[in-house]
């Protein structure tokens, strides 16, 4: 078996038999630091070799959403700020488990499952938001109890009182509204030394640091 680089603009996956049967024996396919493969005939990153602080993962493979596979993520201990994009349909088995400095996690409205113990040993994480407005399922296992008695959990307007009523997401002590409208198709962007940023309550901030904004009228994920 081999590990196939995608560096071009060409679409291919494990086992695929075209651009001269490239990829037909690979073991898995990497773009930009990510490992793919097809499980069960199911897009899956299986493994993520890079030292990035902050991550969004890729909006797309090959075009597709795909899912993220147990323990991909498992021990990265560079990792501060995640962003899953609505790309992402499920999150595995011990994805991020061992992450021990990841801070700030967003999960899009298109996640429809979160695997047991995907955030275990995850303790810093101080900030949570959710844009689906029905509660994701998942076992009270998913995170630690450190993360359930002192993180915010954020989810969609009016969600709430869901969120309230259902396990694990009921377990967090503060769980907060706020507007996610146009979120999920923000990519990540620079702080702009002309450009003027605002809170989500509208106050002027000159040095916004990681977290959501609003500039020009749109929202931003500033990372």
């Amino acid at each position: 078996m081999k590990t196939v680089y995608n560096n071009s603009s060409l679409n291919f996956y494990t086992g695929s038999e075209e651009y001269g049967y490239i990829a037909y024996y690979a073991n898995l396919i990497i773009v930009n630091e990510y490992g793919f493969k097809q499980i069960d005939g199911v897009n899956t990153l299986v493994v993520y070799n890079g030292k990035a602080i902050s991550i969004t993962l890729l909006a797309d493979y090959n075009g597709e959403s795909y899912i993220i596979g147990a323990e991909a993520f498992k021990n990265n201990s560079s990792l501060t700020i995640v962003t899953i994009p609505n790309s992402v349909t499920s999150i595995g088995y011990k994805v991020f488990c061992g992450c021990s400095n990841l801070e700030t996690l967003y999960i899009s409205s298109a996640i429809e499952s979160i695997g047991d113990y995907a955030f275990a040993e995850c303790d810093k994480i101080a900030e949570i938001k959710v844009g689906a407005e029905k509660p994701i399922r998942g076992n009270t296992n998913i995170f630690t109890n450190a993360v359930y008695d002192n993180a915010t959990l954020y989810v969609p307007n009016g969600s709430k009182s869901f969120y309230e009523k259902i396990e694990p997401w009921n377990l967090f002590l503060y769980i907060v509204e706020m507007d996610f409208t146009g979120i999920d198709d923000v990519k990540a962007e620079s702080v702009e030394d002309n450009g003027i940023y605002y809170d989500l309550n509208g106050r002027a901030v000159e040095n916004p640091a990681n977290g959501i904004y609003i500039i020009n009228g749109k929202k931003v994920l500033v990372k």
